[in-house]
């Protein structure tokens, strides 16, 4: 797989769970077989690799193909992103940018009918 977008997506949590959480979230309760994300960035800035980024993602419906999933923990539409999370998220954003030539960072509302990631991804990539 060779991406050409990054999806970023809010974890819709209240509390600070980490990429082991929501894997099995997503292996035991959605039958998938692995977590959907490529990443998980924790409120402290810790950055968790998730499914490789080899590995086509179940993220974003429709836009699984060719797409890097980043997830941040926490509910955005009860609180904003820490610093933390903005300046890690920010280095990865921009790292992939960069190895992968992608020109596209986009919230998961911009290609789904949610409200996730409930915040203006052009603080993540630097845009704003």
């Amino acid at each position: 797989m060779r991406p050409n977008k990054i999806i970023i997506h809010h974890s819709a949590t209240t509390n600070d769970v980490d990429i082991s959480t929501i894997r099995k979230w997503h292996v035991e309760g959605n039958g998938w077989n692995d977590v959907g994300y490529h990443y998980y960035v924790k409120k402290n800035g810790d950055v968790q690799v998730g499914r490789k980024e080899t590995a086509q993602g179940a993220h974003a419906k429709g836009h699984n193909k060719d797409t890097i999933g980043i997830c941040l923990s926490g509910d955005f539409t009860k609180e904003y992103p820490t610093t933390s999370q903005i300046k890690s998220c920010n280095a990865l954003v921009w790292n992939l940018k960069l190895r992968y030539d992608i020109k596209d960072v986009v919230g998961h509302n911009e290609v789904g009918n949610t409200l996730c990631p409930a915040f203006d991804v052009r603080v993540i990539s630097g845009e704003l």
